[in-house]
């Protein structure tokens, strides 16, 4: 099992923004808007992308694209140049396809002001392509993980009303799962770090977690704090501990 991350500073709402196309119902400015349903469209399959200046070079160490409608037979490629040039970038991946959402991780970290998401994908029956969040940016790896008693509990927000013969009917809404997480033994300058990020999100702010490195492509989520991250100080200013990162998903 591997370490949780925390991906909270993200570059990609700061970049300045461009893509290929742009359905107008649809504009590219929600690309930056914290619900990932609240997307941009663009207005054709073939050769389109997304593309981020970050105004300087800046180190990358994970790229993550929420609520995208790519076939698994689209051809995805994520680039990056010192320059607005793309006809050789030095950095030119092709990406694994996940249905949904497209989490991947540069090791070593990449450092280039430059980004760029192209995407052929020929035969879409949406006729669109679709771009919900992304995220540019390093993330915060704890050197002590969250206590093995952590847990998460889905839940259903649906509604159910019974009428007098005893009928139901349900108002289905969308499930979520919550999170809980102990840190019990966070040492310093770690808490610091802690304080940092609890300061930027505070219970507003929507975030990307992975509480398990290992498995990034089940253990990512999009979430929001649900309570601020009280520090305890537990041993000569040198050890502290958190009784519970608690997190809901975004949906």
């Amino acid at each position: 099992m591997g370490k949780m991350r925390f991906l909270w500073n993200n570059l990609a709402d700061t970049a300045t923004l461009t893509a290929s196309s742009e359905n107008p119902d649809f504009p590219l400015s929600n690309l930056k808007h914290s619900w990932y349903l609240r997307h941009h469209r663009t207005t054709g399959v073939t050769s389109e992308w997304w593309k981020w200046n970050l105004g300087s070079a800046q180190s990358i160490s994970y790229f993550l694209f929420w609520y995208h409608n790519f076939q698994s037979s689209a051809t995805i490629k994520l680039q990056a140049n010192s320059s607005d040039l793309w006809t050789a970038p030095p950095l030119d991946i092709s990406l694994t396809w996940n249905s949904g959402n497209l989490i991947h991780e540069l090791s070593p970290a990449q450092s280039y002001q430059w980004w760029r998401l192209w995407v052929q994908d020929v035969g879409n029956p949406d006729g669109y392509l679709r771009a919900g969040r992304a995220y540019l940016g390093g993330y915060f790896e704890p050197s002590r993980n969250y206590s093995l008693d952590w847990s998460r509990e889905r839940i259903d927000p649906s509604e159910i009303n019974e009428s007098e013969g005893g009928q139901e009917a349900v108002n289905t809404k969308t499930n979520y799962w919550i999170f809980h997480f102990p840190f019990p033994s966070i040492i310093d300058p770690d808490q610091e770090t802690f304080k940092t990020i609890s300061l930027a999100v505070k219970n507003s702010n929507p975030f990307f977690i992975c509480y398990d490195s290992a498995d990034k492509l089940n253990t990512t989520f999009y979430v929001k704090a649900i309570n601020s991250w009280k520090i305890d100080h537990v041993f000569m200013n040198k050890l502290f501990k958190i009784d519970s990162i608690d997190l809901k998903e975004e949906r």
